[in-house]
């Protein structure tokens, strides 16, 4: 195991076995420079509950999994967008970023795997990697090798990250 100082100077352990993992289903991704673990290596959420701020929970139906949704598909981009609306966020065009707004993003690749991933109030992403770690990332072009296109994007108001434009 190597230790690795996280986002917040708390050390983070990553094993071998999964830095070589990441550095191998994201190559354009580098570590310290646009790529930083945020967690150790969990199987208790996923990315879709990471995305909307949960690491308590794996959203999907599934034994042991939590899925309280049972008119909206746990399987496709569409029925994860139903439920990233129903935690306030609506669809929008871009996934850049917008002064103000937190943005969560749905990727596809050709297999029809999903993952999802969100934005930080830095300009920063935040992606749960399966029952990996937590990765905070430059840019979403990083994960295109292994999660595919972006084809949903949501987004939602946070008064919190509005800056004062009169300072």
């Amino acid at each position: 195991m190597h230790g690795l100082l996280g986002v917040r100077g708390v050390a983070i352990e990553i094993s071998d076995v999964w830095r070589e993992r990441v550095k191998r289903l994201f190559p354009d991704l580098q570590e310290g420079t646009s790529l930083e673990y945020t967690s150790e290596a969990d199987f208790n959420y996923n990315c879709l509950s990471w995305a909307l701020g949960c690491n308590t929970l794996v959203f999907e139906n599934s034994k042991g999994a939590f899925w309280m949704w049972p008119t909206i598909p746990d399987d496709t981009a569409e029925g994860w967008a139903q439920l990233i609306e129903l935690h306030g966020f609506t669809r929008t065009d871009t996934a850049e970023a917008v002064l103000g707004y937190e943005k969560v993003v749905i990727l596809e690749n050709e297999e029809g795997d999903l993952h999802a991933a969100r934005s930080c109030e830095n300009g920063m992403w935040k992606s749960k990697l399966g029952t990996g770690p937590d990765i905070d990332h430059v840019g979403l072009h990083g994960l295109k090798q292994t999660y595919g296109e972006v084809v949903i994007v949501l987004e939602r108001h946070r008064p919190d990250w509005e800056t004062n434009s009169e300072s």
